[in-house]
């Protein structure tokens, strides 16, 4: 089942605002113009813009138009924590360690997935789960979503095994910004698995999403960690 429409719509919103795009008082795009982006009736772009009027994300002014609602400012944890490097340059992290590969599969991704990636239905994506490991420690679980569209000329081997950066130079892309997130989430049975932990215990996931020139999402990276690991940012 592929994500409702109007899901797509606050999706893209919502990246738009929390990616800096669309600062506090900016207009938001028309009815008209948001139904010919996704090519929606104007019902399924009332109840999307409905929905984020009461999440307090935006505001509407009868007669003149939808605007962003200023948001609270919270304390960058990326900057706090030094961190903001691994959203400005994917190579410059180091932790130490080796990469292993668990899974390498090619298949509809799940409806938030979908959703961040702007994926169709019938659109799949290549999913590879890998770990990171210090001394035959699993410490960092990782999951790289690469939709099939873009990167479906490159063979599996190089998928799996190559950084980032190295594909999307092989295929002439440019990345244009990246999203970062950290939360705490509670670990699920494959992460479980994967970082040797009790299900259900909390750990921090850390999100990356890829896009390039024209703000099109490209690449997701997930991240699962547990405990206090040392990372280390070069900023050159």
């Amino acid at each position: 089942m592929g994500v409702p429409m109007y899901m797509r719509i606050q999706q893209y919103i919502r990246r738009q605002i929390e990616s800096g795009e669309w600062p506090a008082d900016s207009s938001v795009p028309t009815e008209a113009e948001l139904m010919e982006k996704f090519n929606v009736s104007r019902i399924t772009v009332t109840t999307a813009l409905r929905e984020l009027v009461k999440e307090g994300l935006i505001y509407r002014i009868q007669g003149k138009g939808t605007y962003v609602a200023k948001q609270e400012k919270n304390p960058d944890i990326f900057e706090i924590a030094n961190m903001i490097g691994l959203a400005e340059s994917l190579e410059s992290t180091v932790l130490p360690g080796e990469h292993r590969l668990e899974k390498f599969e090619l298949a509809y991704p799940e409806e938030d997935i979908a959703a961040i990636l702007q994926l169709d239905q019938d659109q799949k994506a290549f999913i590879i789960n890998r770990n990171k490991y210090n001394e035959d420690i699993p410490i960092v679980a990782e999951k790289v979503y690469y939709p099939d569209y873009i990167f479906s000329d490159l063979p599996q081997e190089k998928l799996a095994a190559e950084h980032i950066s190295s594909l999307l130079a092989e295929l002439g892309i440019e990345i244009g910004k990246t999203v970062s997130y950290v939360e705490p989430v509670l670990c699920n049975a494959e992460i479980a698995a994967q970082l040797k932990l009790k299900e259900g215990i909390p750990i921090i996931k850390i999100s990356l999403e890829i896009y390039d020139k024209k703000s099109n999402p490209i690449v997701l990276i997930e991240m699962y960690n547990y405990g206090k690991q040392k990372l280390v940012t070069n900023r050159d």
